[in-house]
């Protein structure tokens, strides 16, 4: 009891004591990525963190989809007059 009294050390902070400042946003993905090390980065995730960026990325794919459909449409006609010829 007298060590604890007169310590100076006050314990180290836990890597879960300060979250980090991480966007609900979806950062850009490289292709060429390290597969294993972004899997050790998503393992240290909470639950609660890997269900909120799943629904970021969801979110922005639902929305690249929604721009990119209209273009399509309109570039399929040009496409079969191009092949036609």
């Amino acid at each position: 009891m007298h060590y604890e009294a007169r310590r100076t050390w006050k314990g180290g902070r836990s890597w879960r004591a300060t979250p980090r400042g991480r966007s609900s946003e979806p950062a850009s993905v490289k292709r060429d990525r390290d597969l294993s090390r972004a899997r050790q980065r998503y393992l240290r995730l909470s639950k609660r963190e890997l269900v909120e960026r799943l629904l970021a990325v969801e979110q922005a794919c639902a929305e690249h989809e929604q721009r990119w459909l209209p273009s399509a449409d309109e570039l399929f006609p040009w496409m079969l007059l191009v092949g036609r010829a």
